[in-house]
């Protein structure tokens, strides 16, 4: 799917720029935020899609520049406030940059599937920055 044809979904912007809920984090999401600190915690979500080709890296970083327009949440960072005195809230990152959140990184030669797993499993452990977004798309690993 490209731009024009999801600008053309019915609902779908409005959808999007809802997506993500309210600015403050409920209960449960400010307990997983907090635990992320402690690699043993983490619920770090990856996922690995295996292509028969490299996507054309424009197209792609377009898309995604798309949807980070589209849907706010992408755009968004945490802000923890003083002493705890409330649940963390999602606010606007005024210095987004879409390069540092879409990266894309090549394995060493040979380029196997288990040197590809290892990097991904590296990466998927690394901390979020927590003064940015947490949002961290691929390929980060490509071995085409």
């Amino acid at each position: 799917m490209n731009n024009k044809t999801l600008a053309a979904e019915p609902g779908l912007l409005d959808e999007l720029r809802h997506w993500g809920g309210p600015p403050e984090m409920s209960a449960f999401e400010s307990v997983m935020w907090n635990a992320e600190v402690d690699p043993r915690l983490r619920s770090t979500t990856t996922s690995v899609l295996m292509l028969d080709r490299a996507p054309r890296w424009e197209a792609f970083v377009a898309e995604h520049r798309w949807l980070a327009e589209a849907a706010p949440r992408f755009r968004q960072r945490v802000v923890v406030p003083a002493f705890g005195a409330a649940h963390p809230t999602w606010v606007e990152d005024m210095e987004f940059d879409l390069d540092f959140h879409v990266r894309h990184l090549r394995v060493p030669e040979p380029g196997t599937e288990r040197q590809l797993l290892d990097a991904v499993a590296v990466l998927a452990m690394t901390p979020f920055d927590r003064a940015r977004p947490p949002l961290h798309v691929g390929p980060r690993a490509c071995r085409v």
